[in-house]
């Protein structure tokens, strides 16, 4: 029987197959794979699977002290290496600050990066543009040869894309912030790259 990396061309055909998945499947990732998929991903990410595990229970916790309060609702959290990512939209300027405030005093959180507004008529396709853009950058890291993809962490919120991450070099960071700009309707590119420890 024929070994699947074999039909892919060698091993390093197999594993750019492997961390695609999420990639080719976008939409469907959670529905079909669940926790699994994010798992599996994790152990070839920087953080690795300890790193990753530790920013998924600092999301719970704050998950848990925000969305009690229905102003909140429409908030999304990204997490990286106890850095906080807030964006989404909230009905009034209190309610920005609130949810702020809750963040910054929740035990674990090294850093917060404020990028909430106060709720537009036009949310909806405002959404729809952002996730098209988020897609759009993810599958060009993932076609970049320079770029070790994994590493990488996109979020867009109204049409400005925040880039977490780690890079193994400055060359590498500055290939992936050169791949967001060159996204018609990119209005901004926020770096929250960093640059990977030399040993």
């Amino acid at each position: 029987m024929l070994r699947l990396s074999y039909l892919l061309k060698g091993k390093e055909m197999f594993k750019k197959f492997i961390i695609c998945l999420p990639v080719i499947v976008s939409g469907c990732a959670v529905p079909i794979f669940g926790g699994l998929g994010e798992v599996g991903l994790s152990a070839v990410e920087d953080r690795g699977l300890e790193g990753v595990a530790s920013d998924q229970v600092l999301r719970v916790s704050l998950n848990s002290a925000l969305f009690d309060n229905y102003d909140f609702i429409g908030l999304n959290l990204t997490v990286y290496k106890e850095r906080v990512l807030i964006t989404g939209f909230v009905p009034h300027e209190q309610a920005k600050l609130q949810a702020v405030q809750i963040v910054k005093n929740t035990s674990g959180v090294r850093d917060v990066i404020d990028a909430i507004k106060i709720q537009p008529d036009d949310e909806f396709l405002e959404i729809a543009n952002d996730t098209w853009l988020t897609t759009k950058l993810k599958t060009k890291l993932y076609m970049n040869q320079d770029i070790y993809a994994p590493n990488y962490i996109v979020h867009t919120f109204d049409s400005v894309v925040y880039i977490f991450g780690t890079a193994s070099s400055p060359e590498e960071l500055g290939k992936a912030m050169e791949e967001a700009h060159d996204i018609e309707g990119v209005r901004k590119v926020v770096n929250l790259i960093e640059l990977k420890e030399k040993v």
